[in-house]
């Protein structure tokens, strides 16, 4: 029998870091966090320099790699940008897939499509009461 492997991907707030180490421990497998915390994406450099926060709204950001006109990157740093995603893309479908043959509960990392394959992995979404979600996420930024 294969070691089990569990997927968990949340609405924000709905607690994934709290149920999820919590779910490997049970199975006797390892945890996996999300590659990238909302935290790790504000303060993203792009090239040109900058942070994810000054590079315009998320939808600005996703165009206008493909809209020029619509983007504050210029031209040159496109093709840079696009083979940055395509190698942070390719090693975590790696370290994915090598986690899963170990068994693992994880959290994003498109878990549920790299390992979608897998029969016996369970996928799950969480999700909470908005109050609930609201108030775990403050309290796990420090805002009232």
């Amino acid at each position: 029998m294969s070691a089990p492997v569990v997927t968990l991907f949340e609405k924000y707030g709905a607690g994934g870091r709290h149920v999820g180490p919590r779910v490997a421990k049970a199975l006797g497998v390892g945890w996996m966090d999300q590659a990238f915390s909302s935290a790790d994406i504000e303060s993203a450099k792009y090239p040109g320099g900058g942070k994810a926060s000054d590079q315009g709204s998320g939808l600005e950001r996703i165009l206008g790699r493909f809209a020029p006109s619509a983007t504050v990157l210029d031209d040159a740093s496109i093709p840079l940008s696009q083979a940055q995603d395509w190698e942070m893309v390719q090693e975590n479908t790696r370290v994915v897939k090598e986690a899963g043959e170990r068994g693992v509960v994880m959290l994003g990392r498109n878990g549920a499509l790299i390992l979608g394959d897998i029969p016996t992995a369970l996928h799950v979404q969480l999700d909470a009461p908005i109050e609930v979600r609201i108030a775990r996420a403050a309290g796990e930024e420090g805002i009232d």
